[in-house]
């Protein structure tokens, strides 16, 4: 991951800020009903800290499969 390798190169001062999206760009643009975001932010959170412990993947959450 790009983000990963900054914080590495910048001694872990990289802020990597999340947000849910907008319901527009979240329907319109990705086809996606826009239902749940904080459930949504939260499944992304466990996977990216699970992405980055270097761990092999295997997620099966209420929204990511």
């Amino acid at each position: 991951m790009g983000a990963a390798t900054v914080d590495t190169i910048s001694n872990k001062r990289l802020v990597l800020g999340l947000g849910t999206s907008t319901q527009p760009l979240i329907e319109d643009f990705h086809g996606d009903k826009f239902e749940r975001p904080l459930k949504r932010m939260k499944e992304c959170v466990e996977i990216i800290r699970l992405i980055l412990s270097g761990k092999t993947v295997n997620y099966s959450g209420e929204i990511f499969h």
